[in-house]
């Protein structure tokens, strides 16, 4: 993915989570915006850092984020 095409995703992505926040509160509206939070992290993560280039640290860097990102997910589930 090129520089402008990650750009371009990260702006619909924040568009995304800007309208999911404007619906109110919800569990769900939770899990969705985190999830979307997720896909733009991935996208820093692999094209700004380059990390789709070096396998063996993308993998590292994405159990990472996984994790924490599960943990959210369950935090704001729970709550």
């Amino acid at each position: 993915m090129s520089v402008t095409r990650a750009w371009m995703a990260l702006v619909a992505l924040s568009l995304a989570s800007t309208a999911m926040a404007t619906l109110g509160q919800g569990g769900w509206l939770v899990v969705v915006v985190l999830g979307l939070a997720w896909m733009k992290a991935r996208v820093v993560l692999d094209v700004y850092l380059g990390l789709q280039e070096v396998p063996g640290w993308r993998r590292g860097f994405s159990w990472g984020l996984c994790a924490f990102m599960v943990a959210l997910i369950g935090l704001s589930v729970l709550g």
